[in-house]
């Protein structure tokens, strides 16, 4: 679904007005965990990190980088200086620019993901496309619980040419899927002799692979 919005035919990054909107130089390093409320009904008696674990990888990534938390609850006074306070408009960019982004969220850590942005889903509920983008493209790695993220964040931290190696990785991704814009406008303005094609000849979606 992130793909309909997110595709690379359509997303162009902006860069600068990132750097400039977190102020940030345009070589510095940056990160973005989010955390959810947990008061969803898909949420309930699910999981993710404690505070403890929350923390503890604030205060390791804070040596490495610029830390920056997009939070769906309300964040503690010791907390306020890493909120992401950024237009709306440009938090896709932000993901697509940040070297790693940690997300209790499923829709989030797969929008890092489509933008090939290293990235970890933290959180006990089994979401389909984000394990895919974990055991098939190796792009978006996921946990149950905070238990040993700090150490996974180490591992991808130290690899050479991080961003290239996960945009490569993305790349592969986009090859293997259609354009689901592009899908759908032919559907509609074709309809219902679209409709009789999919059915009959499903494969014909790959004509709108990237």
């Amino acid at each position: 679904m992130e793909l309909l919005y997110l595709h690379p035919n359509y997303f162009k990054l902006k860069t600068e007005k990132v750097r400039e909107a977190l102020g940030l130089e345009m070589e510095e390093e940056f990160y973005i965990l989010r955390f959810i409320s947990w008061d969803s009904f898909h949420d309930t008696n699910q999981r993710g990190f404690t505070k403890s674990q929350k923390l503890a990888l604030i205060e390791f990534l804070s040596k490495q980088g610029r830390v920056f938390i997009s939070s769906e609850c309300q964040l503690s006074k010791s907390l306020e200086q890493y909120k992401l306070n950024i237009p709306p408009e440009l938090l896709h960019d932000v993901l697509a620019e940040a070297t790693l982004c940690i997300s209790e969220g499923a829709t989030t850590a797969s929008e890092a993901s489509v933008l090939g942005t290293a990235t970890i889903y933290v959180n006990s509920l089994d979401v389909s496309y984000c394990k895919e983008q974990d055991e098939v493209y190796n792009i978006n790695h996921c946990f149950k619980n905070g238990d040993g993220v700090i150490e996974k964040v180490s591992e991808i931290l130290n690899q050479e040419n991080l961003k290239e190696t996960y945009k490569k990785r993305q790349k592969n991704l986009i090859k293997d899927k259609i354009n689901p814009s592009s899908f759908l406008v032919w559907f509609i303005e074709n309809y219902p002799e679209s409709l009789e094609t999919m059915k009959k000849h499903p494969e014909y979606q790959d004509r709108f692979k990237a």
